[in-house]
């Protein structure tokens, strides 16, 4: 396995080091050297022995511990990083992301809702319109929300159109997939669904040749019916344009 990343890539966004031991500091650069996520939870652990004030270790611990599917531990970790530190709001912000993966729904939404009311994010924005699919209210204008934010984000273009599709209309998910695939063509979930939604416009060659594309890209795709074509929104990890992206699909 190799490293989780850069020292950074991981750190983006984040405070400097500050005042940390430079005993702590090198502990940290290892972990994100080592190979193995056992041996870079040992040498994170170790830095926070010498600099429990060295958040940024406990960052990157939730990055390892969720990709782990440590969510409970992962929630931990970022609990601990002080409400008034430089790494607060994207703290707070990935807590909300394991309360969600934990189902603890309703607690995710009123964070995620404090955090938008403080600095308008269209992660913070997207995170919200899946807490509501997932706990089976209207998603609302989240997602819409999000994109007049970001609107290039595949992730969010993803879960407008699939949302779309999931309520019955077709024309507004084709626009908004054909979105999606165009600024992440490999996402096979998204030529997937696209092709869901042409079949349902009544355009049933252009809704085949996304399903081929789909399952030339993702082969476990060939037998899903579009009833099991279910609980594929997708989370953003990236609250003000940092954070890590690569465990989105663990959530």
């Amino acid at each position: 396995v190799a490293a989780t990343a850069s020292l950074g890539t991981v750190l983006s966004g984040t405070a400097s080091l500050g005042m940390a031991p430079p005993a702590a500091i090198e502990r940290l650069s290892k972990a994100l050297m080592v190979a193995g996520d056992a041996a870079q939870l040992a040498f994170l652990d170790r830095a926070l022995s010498l600099a429990p004030a060295l958040h940024q270790a406990r960052l990157v611990a939730w990055e390892i511990q969720t990709r782990r599917g440590q969510h409970a531990a992962a929630l931990a970790q970022v609990r601990r990083i002080a409400d008034g530190s430089a790494e607060a709001r994207r703290a707070q912000f990935l807590a909300a992301a394991s309360l969600i993966t934990l189902r603890r729904f309703d607690d995710a939404f009123v964070q995620l809702t404090l955090l938008n009311r403080l600095r308008r994010d269209g992660a913070v924005l997207n995170n919200l319109g899946v807490v509501q699919m997932r706990r089976g209210q209207p998603v609302g204008t989240y997602f819409s929300e999000a994109l007049a934010e970001d609107p290039a984000d595949p992730r969010t273009q993803f879960n407008a159109g699939y949302t779309a599709w999931l309520g019955g209309e077709p024309a507004s998910a084709v626009m908004r997939l054909r979105e999606a695939v165009r600024t992440a063509g490999s996402d096979a979930e998204a030529h997937f669904v696209l092709g869901l939604a042409l079949a349902s416009t009544g355009r049933p060659i252009e809704a085949a040749h996304e399903r081929a594309i789909a399952e030339r890209l993702s082969p476990r795709l060939a037998g899903v019916t579009p009833a099991a074509a279910r609980d594929w929104e997708r989370l953003r990890l990236d609250v003000d344009g940092t954070g890590p992206a690569r465990v989105d699909r663990v959530m």
